[in-house]
């Protein structure tokens, strides 16, 4: 893999990753962000190239920016699920649109190519003795889902498509309500899910106030043959005030009420859940021992 960054890598990094198993494969959208006193977070873009497959991942040079950066967050799945679920953990409690299984999927099957891509990544910087899922987020990489980081920023309250303009502006504004500077004038849908992963990032040293950074699903494990199961995602939860800074921010895109949002913290438990979907969340729960 390569990458196009030229300066020196800023301390939090966020990660768009794609599928390099697409026979149209798109580099990964790679920010970084950096703090520049008064709660501002400059932003930097740059991408990171794929070893097309079936080629071995040579991921020496990404390695090398991740070992640089104080938090990196990537976008993708980093294990399958336990054995004998459908799923992971962290994917159900988020309502992830892929869903890993507990063997790499048939690559014709729907996010298989994207799933694989991102645990042959995750794989290989383990090789490369990267962090997975460090404590405290400090010193290697976690994953995050930025379609449920956006969802929890707006209080559940849907944003324009991603790829739309409007989609893509009303982001950028929730960006820039988080102390986000320098973004693009409309940015990709690309960089804007870079830059909620590497805000995050920041968020998980403290650098974003009225926002904390939160693990969701079960533990990193490891199988005696070295395959990774499970592991968390990185999800924020924030405060009434910065709640409120984002409602005014998109408040002429959603038409939103002028009472700022309350306290926004992920639901514990299934929404709407059928019964087997209720029990199969009581089983995760005991099993991550919380019964």
């Amino acid at each position: 893999m390569q990458s196009t960054l030229a300066a020196s890598v800023p301390e939090y990094v966020g990660a768009d990753l794609t599928d390099r198993y697409s026979a149209h494969c798109r580099d990964i959208g790679v920010c970084g962000l950096r703090p520049a006193g008064n709660n501002r977070l400059p932003a930097a873009f740059w991408h990171w190239r794929w070893d097309r497959a079936p080629q071995r991942l040579d991921v020496t040079v990404i390695a090398i920016e991740l070992r640089a950066a104080k938090v990196a967050m990537l976008d993708g799945p980093q294990a399958l699920a336990r054995k004998g679920s459908a799923l992971r953990v962290c994917e159900r409690h988020s309502a992830a649109v892929g869903k890993t299984p507990d063997t790499r999927p048939a690559i014709n099957k729907p996010f298989a190519g994207f799933i694989c891509s991102s645990i042959d990544l995750f794989n290989a910087l383990k090789r490369e003795d990267i962090a997975i899922s460090p404590p405290a987020f400090i010193g290697g990489v976690s994953e995050v889902y930025p379609g449920h980081i956006w969802t929890i920023l707006t209080g559940d309250r849907p944003l324009p498509q991603k790829s739309t303009e409007a989609g893509r502006l009303a982001r950028k504004r929730i960006l820039e309500a988080l102390g986000v500077s320098g973004l693009p004038k409309v940015p990709t849908h690309d960089q804007n899910d870079a830059c909620i992963a590497a805000l995050v990032a920041a968020a998980a040293d403290g650098q974003v106030p009225g926002v904390i950074a939160v693990p969701i699903g079960a533990h990193l494990s490891v199988d005696v043959d070295g395959t990774l199961r499970e592991g968390p995602m990185v999800i924020p939860q924030v405060t009434g005030a910065a709640a409120g800074r984002i409602a005014d921010a998109i408040r002429d895109i959603l038409r939103l009420d002028a009472t700022p949002a309350h306290v926004i913290v992920t639901a514990s438990v299934p929404s709407a859940a059928n019964t087997d979907d209720l029990l199969a969340f009581f089983i995760d729960k005991a099993a991550e021992g919380d019964p």
